[in-house]
């Protein structure tokens, strides 16, 4: 399993200041990892979020609830069930050998200059062995953190 990010703020006229974290997951299945049939082999992304601003936890753009508790994270989050086809990344166009989920998570709100922003997101992912049983074959983790104070979101600041 291979990982690449990058991490970046944006601003927008109608939305407020978020903190955007970029980031690919990418899978190379190998005869070790022991699939009955690489189709067989799914990725799926779990997420626990720890965010808060102003020390009030803080929603996930997916939905999924933001409670300290790890959570299937998908675009829009359904259930806890990774054999819920809705929840899985499967084999690429790339081949059948390989599952790829790129994610840009937006967090992290500035409603107001100066909210202070703290905590993370800690993503766990694992490769279920679909046809035998959802055994876990491969499974990797990420924990991303953000701390610090908002910048002015009026558009007004000083130069």
């Amino acid at each position: 399993m291979s990982l690449s990010d990058n991490y970046w703020g944006s601003t927008g006229s109608t939305m407020p200041f978020y903190v955007y974290y970029n980031f690919s997951i990418f899978v190379q299945l190998a005869p070790k990892d022991k699939c009955a049939d690489p189709n067989c082999c799914v990725l799926v992304q779990w997420v626990t979020c720890a965010q808060t601003t102003n020390g009030s936890l803080s929603n996930i753009g997916s939905g999924a609830p933001c409670d300290g508790s790890q959570h299937i994270d998908m675009a829009h989050y359904n259930n806890d069930d990774p054999s819920d086809p809705s929840n899985q990344h499967k084999p690429t166009t790339g081949g059948p050998n390989s599952i790829r989920n790129d994610d840009r998570p937006s967090n992290f709100p500035c409603n107001n200059s100066g909210d202070v922003l703290a905590g993370g997101d800690s993503f766990v992912f694992k490769v279920y062995d679909t046809c035998n049983g959802m055994r876990v074959i491969r499974s990797m983790g990420l924990d991303l953190t953000v701390t610090g104070t908002c910048p002015d979101v009026t558009g007004n600041a000083a130069h």
